[in-house]
């Protein structure tokens, strides 16, 4: 029967199931550009190929594809700032290729939002938690092959044997990265896989790799989508919760055989230490005595600065697309000579965008998230951490975009998480 059901999907559905699962992989390259880039450009040539084949079909803007052209004007806006601008080269080089993604992701949204695509969109966010499956099991991997002499998995699998070039990540650092460079990618997605699984072993899994992972915001992102799932739990169980007594018994012996393993195997001792790790970030970041809090407190209160030292179209509009570090770099000399963006979702929006493209980007948030929360309030779940973890770093990546996108026209559908989630774990 699931061979059937496979059989039956559509190549928009496939597409989008692919295309889920590896934009969350920025490690999994081709000639030295994310793959998920290339699949994204085939199904954009793919639709317009459809719809010379079908002239006689009419496309539909709801409002929120109305909202999201908007955006993307004036991100293209944001560009061509840029562009034309006294900023170094090295600022301008890849705004032609931002604007091409930028409109791509567009495209991509316009397509899937039409009555008879909408459903596929079903498969791209299936995909994206099967990646969050794959991505934590991943996470104990490299825990697991760090602790034998540390091996950096990532550069093994994809450096020595596939050949990509790429940045590895997790090499003599306290930080598991999964399929990316950078341990923050994982925030968003182990919250969003906290929420959209089913089965509690699982929900555990996520959490333990989430708070070891040497990602503050992963740690607190998981950790809040659990005390709100938590609460829903107790709302909707006033009464007792009975549980039999036997499967009571028999889950205590396997969870302390569990532990038992874990902790006198080698991969429990690197497990360890990287809790300590963790613990150690979070108590600096507590008494101030933490370089990265710090300069991330700084972003915040220095908007003033940056405020006196860009002009007004910059205020308006931004430095260019992923040029937030650009006025940081220029007044206090941050990564002098390399482009970079703040660390944060709200500072980056603000100065990559401008004020313009700031309010334009969270009232989409918003709109798109209360549309979702009317059909079903167990996203609330994912989107106040999500939104919550942007303050202390970036978590809203392109492939989260896309989710987003995903999720708010399904939801505005009428879709709920059981819709979407369906039999899966």
């Amino acid at each position: 029967m699931k061979l059937e059901k496979f059989r039956n999907q559509s190549v928009d559905d496939i597409m989008l199931f692919v295309y889920g699962l590896i934009s969350t992989m920025p490690i999994i390259t081709i000639g030295g550009t994310t793959a998920y880039t290339y699949l994204m450009i085939f199904i954009v040539v793919y639709n317009f190929l459809f719809l010379l084949c079908y002239r006689n079909t009419v496309i539909e803007f709801n409002s929120l594809i109305r909202m999201y052209i908007l955006i993307s004007v004036f991100s293209v806006i944001s560009a061509i700032v840029c562009i034309t601008s006294n900023m170094q080269v090295y600022w301008k080089d890849m705004q032609f290729n931002k604007i091409i993604l930028q409109i791509c992701f567009l495209m991509v949204f316009v397509f899937y939002s039409q009555k008879d695509k909408i459903y596929s969109l079903i498969y791209l966010v299936k995909g994206v938690y099967c990646a969050s499956i794959l991505q934590m099991i991943w996470g104990y991997g490299q825990l697991l092959f760090n602790s034998i002499e540390k091996i950096n998995l990532n550069q093994l699998v994809f450096g020595e044997i596939l050949k990509l070039k790429s940045d590895y990540g997790f090499g003599d650092s306290n930080f598991i990265t999964g399929l990316c460079w950078h341990s923050s990618n994982m925030a968003p997605l182990l919250s969003f896989g906290f929420v959209m699984s089913k089965n509690k072993l699982l929900k555990l899994l996520f959490w333990i790799i989430a708070v070891a992972c040497g990602n503050r915001t992963a740690m607190i992102g998981v950790t809040f989508c659990a005390i709100i799932q938590l609460i829903f739990f107790i709302k909707n169980h006033t009464g007792a919760i009975k549980i039999q007594a036997m499967f009571f018994r028999i889950g205590i012996v396997f969870i302390l055989i569990g532990i038992l393993l874990f902790i006198f195997s080698g991969m429990g001792k690197q497990y360890l230490e990287q809790l300590s790790y963790s613990f150690e970030k979070i108590s600096k970041a507590l008494d101030g005595s933490d370089g990265s809090t710090q300069q991330h407190s700084m972003y915040y209160l220095k908007t003033g600065d940056v405020f006196g030292f860009a002009g007004i179209i910059n205020v308006l509009f931004g430095f260019g697309i992923g040029c937030s570090g650009y006025p940081f770099s220029s007044l206090f000399g941050y990564y002098k000579g390399v482009t970079w963006i703040t660390e944060s979702d709200y500072i980056d929006t603000l100065w990559s965008y401008g004020i313009v493209g700031f309010v334009l980007r969270y009232v989409w948030y918003i709109v798109g998230m209360v549309k979702c929360v009317k059909v079903d309030r167990n996203y609330i779940a994912f989107f106040i951490p999500l939104l919550f973890m942007g303050i202390t770093y970036n978590v809203i990546y392109d492939w989260t975009m896309v989710l987003l996108a995903a999720l708010f026209l399904l939801g505005e559908k009428g879709y709920s998480l059981k819709n979407i989630i369906g039999d899966q774990l």
